[in-house]
């Protein structure tokens, strides 16, 4: 499994279909965001581990693999290339980490 893939997969699903996560996975995000703090930008494969350790410990490992795997077939992105993911997908995953979460504490204050 791509790295690149696991990268956009999650991005689309922060993005596009935030339903995928359920609540204790949202109470989690900052848990992934310090985690993923650890690692430049340029390092696609600890970033996509990272990303897929989490989603594994919240269910959504499977689904990750699978819409991962499928990428170029059903729905793919205009440039996968590392370094596009890099410059593009890995700062707005980390941004929009941060952004759902405050969304989350927005609907549900502690």
């Amino acid at each position: 499994m791509e790295p690149t893939a696991i990268i956009i997969v999650f991005w689309r699903w922060l993005e596009n279909n935030p339903q995928v996560f359920m609540p204790k996975s949202w109470q989690q995000l900052p848990d992934l965001a310090k985690s993923l703090a650890e690692f430049p930008d340029e390092d696609l494969f600890f970033i996509a581990h990272t990303i897929g350790k989490w989603c594994a410990k919240h269910k959504l490992g499977d689904r990750l693999r699978e819409e991962a795997d499928r990428l170029e077939i059903d729905d793919p992105p205009e440039n996968t290339s590392p370094d596009f993911v890099i410059a593009h997908y890995v700062p707005e995953v980390r941004q929009k980490i941060t952004d759902r979460y405050d969304e989350f504490l927005d609907k549900f204050p502690a």
